[in-house]
């Protein structure tokens, strides 16, 4: 997992340095915490060890995070507010899938979320508008090792990703 972060960091700092930016430090404790008692179970140490590189983006840059979803990596203070929101959006019946166990740290800002089910480890998406649910990953390892490998084609053209470009 060490290394895949590594090489994402420095993909980030190679070509979307402005992004970068944009990207909170480290989660604390404390952040991960809150996260897992809104959950009532603890993080995989993966997904630990991604907030603990960077907790997620800032919540007033709505870039591009995941070139092939268009969505944004939220914080864990977002994560926990979504986890709430949620919840209290099926205990009153406006939706009817969702799962207490899932942490969203992925949303493309119209509703739709990927989240790390911290049950199963699996990384799982939901439509907000079909409430489909697909499992995308068997673990957050996989995921990563799939966005590494996906950043590195610097297919630049085919990705909703304007500011991406070499550092000089």
């Amino acid at each position: 997992m060490k290394e895949l972060i590594e090489r994402l960091d420095n993909w980030l700092r190679e070509y979307r340095i402005d992004f970068y930016g944009e990207l909170n430090k480290s989660a604390t404790d404390k952040e991960i915490e809150q996260i897992e008692n809104e959950a009532g179970l603890s993080l995989p140490p993966e997904f630990k060890e991604l907030l603990l590189w960077k907790n997620g983006q800032s919540s007033d840059c709505l870039a591009t995070f995941h070139p092939l979803s268009n969505e944004m990596f939220v914080s864990s203070t977002s994560m926990v507010n979504d986890m709430k929101e949620m919840k209290e959006l099926l205990k009153y019946g406006d939706i009817e899938k969702w799962s207490s166990s899932w942490a969203p740290f992925l949303d493309n800002g119209g509703g739709d979320m990927t989240s790390i089910d911290l049950s199963t480890g699996e990384i799982v998406t939901r439509d907000h508008e079909t409430e489909e649910i697909v499992i995308l990953y068997k673990n957050i390892y996989l995921w990563l090792s799939d966005l590494v490998q996906v950043l590195s084609t610097n297919n630049f053209s085919e990705w909703d990703i304007v500011e991406c470009r070499k550092n000089s």
